[in-house]
């Protein structure tokens, strides 16, 4: 009875540890689809650093920050809902090119018979 009990909280304190790790990465890659738009934004805003007195200019670099924010959030809802997060960003990350599957123009690239592994 102990050893069941045992292993049913050693089971469910590694299955909290692996969600938690989801949840985190989850998070992190929301978040650099926030942030995205924001920093874009910031750089537009610190432009007017040389046309505005510096008062004037670190509002209007905050206000810009605050939009980019808001379409960042945006962006990235209609991301999660259209595509997913993480097949988003795995997306991104793909070299279709490199893996040989396709060439330049999305053709799909066919295996020589009798070689395996090897694309042409």
């Amino acid at each position: 009875m102990i050893t069941k009990t045992l292993k049913y909280l050693l089971t469910l304190f590694c299955e909290l540890q692996i969600a938690l790790i989801a949840v985190y990465v989850l998070t992190v890659l929301f978040l650099q689809i926030v942030i995205t738009p924001m920093i874009i934004f910031t750089l537009v805003g610190s432009i007017s650093l040389n046309y505005l007195p510096q008062a004037q200019a670190i509002y209007l670099i905050g206000s810009c920050a605050v939009v980019g924010a808001i379409l960042g959030l945006i962006w990235a809802n209609s991301i999660r809902k259209k595509y997913g997060i993480v097949k988003f960003h795995a997306f991104l990350l793909s070299t279709p090119e490199i893996d040989g599957r396709h060439d330049r123009n999305g053709n799909a690239i066919a295996k020589p018979s009798g070689q395996e592994g090897v694309y042409t």
